[in-house]
């Protein structure tokens, strides 16, 4: 009996960062937080399959030290992408388990098997 199912779906995802890499990290490192966010299942595996850029923005300003010393250029990028993954998960509706009557106390138990072997 297999429980492992596939499926794909699109998710959008949104990072903001100080360089080009940190960016594009930020937004896919919260992939995994879409998906288990809307999943039903356990997802095992997520799998890109297309990226398309949605929008990219380069903010640039002049930073100065107390308005008026040492200016310098600083950026900041936003990005938002639109991720195709494949997700293969676990269903676990399709798991049967197996269930264990444990209502006796234990803690008894042991007491009295003590005694009957002294």
């Amino acid at each position: 009996m297999s429980v492992l199912e596939k499926k794909k779906t699109a998710i959008t995802v949104t990072g903001k960062g100080k360089n080009k890499k940190e960016v594009f990290a930020d937004a896919l490192s919260s992939v995994q937080k879409q998906v288990t966010k809307y999943a039903d299942n356990v997802p095992v595996r997520i799998e890109p399959d297309t990226i398309t850029i949605l929008s990219a923005e380069e903010k640039t300003f002049t930073e100065r030290f107390l308005f008026f010393f040492f200016p310098r250029k600083r950026s900041e990028y936003k990005l938002k992408l639109k991720i195709d993954v494949e997700i293969s998960s676990i269903d676990v509706d399709k798991v049967d388990f197996r269930e264990i009557d444990d209502t006796k106390p234990k803690l008894f138990k042991s007491i009295f098997a003590k005694r009957l072997r002294e």
